[in-house]
């Protein structure tokens, strides 16, 4: 009895021991991101005079929230693929805040960003191509500077 006990033991063990590892989790900001904080547009698309956009950046944890004139233009939920430090991004954009907090998507954009001292660029494809690099002919094309964290 105690041989069988054993060799089901040794059986579980060396079974467990070779089952593939499991997939790399998608790096979600968590902490401090290098993005949070309060931002100004101070460029959009090849149009750097933005005084009349009026745009700001809010992110705070996994959240973000693009603002135009102080009426949102889109809430969103971003995550890092590739780790922080590579320069990609994927948001899951909503209409509004209660459909992020209720989880109905508005859609995917993945892109590209660029944090330079206090000034972040964007550059946010959409649903299935990610900008190779920072062009508005490419995507979506932003440029903000940190004015709060």
């Amino acid at each position: 009895m105690r041989a069988v006990a054993l060799l089901v033991l040794l059986s579980v063990t060396l079974s467990l021991s070779a089952a593939p590892a499991p997939l790399p989790r998608r790096e979600q900001p968590h902490g401090k991101s290098p993005l949070a904080g309060e931002w100004t547009l101070i460029r959009a698309g090849d149009n750097e005079d933005t005084s009349s956009f009026e745009g700001t950046l809010s992110v705070s944890g996994d959240r973000l929230r693009l603002c135009f004139r102080g009426t949102p233009h889109f809430h969103a939920r971003y995550f890092f693929p590739d780790g922080p430090a590579a320069g990609t991004i994927d948001l899951w954009t909503y209409h509004t805040e209660a459909d992020m907090r209720e989880g109905r998507r508005g859609g995917v954009c993945r892109g590209i960003y660029l944090l330079e001292g206090g000034v972040l660029t964007l550059c946010l494809g959409g649903r299935r191509d990610r900008p190779a690099h920072f062009d508005a002919r490419l995507g979506e094309l932003y440029g903000f500077r940190r004015t709060g964290r």
